[in-house]
């Protein structure tokens, strides 16, 4: 999907729904219920780090690559990281409805933010034409390096 529609739209679709579904836990009164918003928040979700790589791929020559996907995973890492006490405090102050309702929020709010701010480095109006030039030449550069042609 990333690839048919485009990735600031693909990951914003995604990045919504699991906001959305993630609040919806809150109205769940049954177990099944409960277990089936789980299985599309897993759903919404499993684009996140597919979405990352591509914007990294994007965004950066292949000799630089490496370093800014393991920046890329240590923000999910970070994520990771204050979500608990974010959620305890929730569930202690109110109830545990809020707590997913708290995090729904927070994703739509960074939904709002990739939507408005994110762009290829081809659209980008801030990017020089040097820097648009740096990204384009790094990824030529791979291209050639790779083999073409069927593999035995």
């Amino acid at each position: 999907m990333l690839d048919r529609v485009g990735l600031k739209i693909g990951l914003g679709i995604f990045a919504v729904a699991w906001s959305f579904i993630c609040m919806a836990h809150g109205l769940a009164r049954s177990w099944q219920t409960f277990a089936g918003l789980r299985g599309l928040l897993g759903i919404a979700e499993g684009c996140a780090n597919p979405a990352g790589m591509k914007a990294t791929a994007e965004w950066f020559p292949a000799k630089e690559r490496g370093w800014a996907g393991g920046v890329f995973n240590i923000g999910a890492s970070v994520g990771s990281m204050l979500a608990p006490p974010l959620v305890a405090w929730a569930i202690l102050e109110y109830n545990w409805q809020t707590a997913f309702v708290i995090t729904g929020i927070i994703g739509l709010g960074w939904s709002v933010l990739w939507l408005a701010f994110y762009n290829s480095p081809e659209k980008h109006a801030a990017l020089s034409d040097d820097e648009r030039g740096y990204i384009a030449a790094g990824k030529r550069n791979i291209s050639k390096a790779m083999p073409s042609g069927p593999r035995s």
